[in-house]
């Protein structure tokens, strides 16, 4: 994990980091929609899910990494799960702690914020499509 470049706001465009956030988030969650909805739970959790991985494989401890947001282990261990978000800020602290891009972390936390979003909607694929649509149109007026 530690091999990926670290991207921050100062190292890539705006525009370029929402196409990379869009065309995540699609990847990660149409084939979740377009499945008819068989979905075992009403939630997505990749973020959780991935920062439990990245402590398990570093051999931490939940209240390890706790620490190191300075939150309460069951606050940490519930973010695995998926039963609370973690903030904006919590995320960048944890790309530092285990060593990856920001930009990894941040397309699992806004991909699971989506999907949140657009899970129940009869036109959450079209929504998807024009918004993909619309940070492409704006990448490519930024440059």
């Amino acid at each position: 994990m530690g091999s990926f470049k670290k991207l921050n706001s100062s190292t890539i465009p705006e525009a370029e980091f929402l196409e990379i956030v869009v065309s995540f988030t699609l990847v990660s969650i149409i084939p979740i929609i377009a499945n008819n909805w068989q979905v075992k739970t009403s939630t997505v959790n990749r973020f959780g899910e991935h920062i439990k991985l990245l402590r398990e494989q570093k051999g931490l401890l939940q209240r390890q990494v706790a620490i190191q947001l300075d939150i309460d282990t069951p606050m940490l261990s519930k973010i695995e799960r998926g039963e609370r978000n973690a903030k904006r800020e919590q995320v960048a602290m944890l790309s530092n702690y285990f060593e990856v891009t920001e930009n990894q972390l941040i397309s699992l936390w806004l991909a699971d914020k989506v999907f949140e979003v657009v899970k129940d909607e009869p036109a959450a694929l079209k929504a998807l499509e024009v918004t993909e649509n619309e940070v492409k149109r704006l990448k490519k007026n930024n440059k």
